[in-house]
């Protein structure tokens, strides 16, 4: 395997690790804002009252 495509393979490789690490980024951020939603916070209007 020339250089090249040892270069080309980790670049790929760290590629697919920073997507997959974006998605599980993305993941946590909407259940942290579901999270907040069900608890009415930044639903966009006034904390809901008791």
């Amino acid at each position: 395997m020339s250089d090249e495509e040892k270069i080309r393979r980790e670049q790929e490789e760290r590629i697919k690790r920073e997507q997959e690490q974006r998605r599980i980024e993305e993941e946590r951020r909407r259940t942290e804002l579901n999270e907040q939603i069900k608890k009415g916070i930044g639903s966009g209007d006034r904390p809901k009252r008791d």
